[in-house]
């Protein structure tokens, strides 16, 4: 075996420190206290010391009893139901036409017409499906003179509305937050 696997490192000890010369030398040493006591002294400033923050209590779930077979909760909070607000309808500037006649349109009519109208630039509105079932749903909420003058969506201009809730949504993006 080799002079290195025989020794360990536990078998290591590090060699005491000696005093140096000039350290035993009492003039020297002196001298190094003069050179000492010419540089200012700077005393660094205390940082104050941080008051423990106050501890955040943890819900423990893992600690807590397990709850009998098909009960999800103990406690249930709630708020209370979360109505829309009420329609407000469109300036009487903004008309809805048929057959390009301007036609004054019941609050209901007018709401269910804006869905549409919100949706003229999606794909779904040139659909032959999409656009029967509007007009069926549309039929159902107009009172019964509408009904009768109204027969045809294609008769149907919802551009001014369109443009109307183009501008309203331009108005709600450039507000400032």
């Amino acid at each position: 075996t080799t002079k290195r696997e025989e020794s360990s490192e536990d078998d290591y000890a590090p060699k005491k420190k000696t005093k140096r010369e000039s350290d035993k030398n009492p003039a020297v040493k002196g001298e190094k206290k003069e050179s000492k006591e010419k540089k200012p002294v700077v005393k660094k400033e205390k940082k104050p010391k941080k008051e423990p923050e106050p501890e955040i209590p943890v819900w423990k779930w893992w600690l807590e009893d397990k709850l009998p077979e098909g009960q999800k909760w103990r406690t249930l909070s709630h708020s209370g139901p979360c109505f829309p607000e009420a329609y407000v309808r469109i300036p009487s500037q903004v008309q809805f036409k048929y057959d390009g006649e301007p036609m004054k349109v019941s609050a209901l009519t007018e709401e269910n017409m804006g869905f549409f109208a919100k949706m003229l630039d999606h794909e779904y509105t040139s659909k032959a499906v999409f656009r029967k079932n509007f007009f069926d749903d549309l039929r159902k909420y107009m009172t019964p003179e509408e009904r009768e003058v109204i027969k045809k969506l294609e008769l149907c201009d919802f551009s001014a509305m369109h443009q109307y809730y183009l501008d309203e949504a331009a108005n709600r993006k450039n507000r400032t937050k």
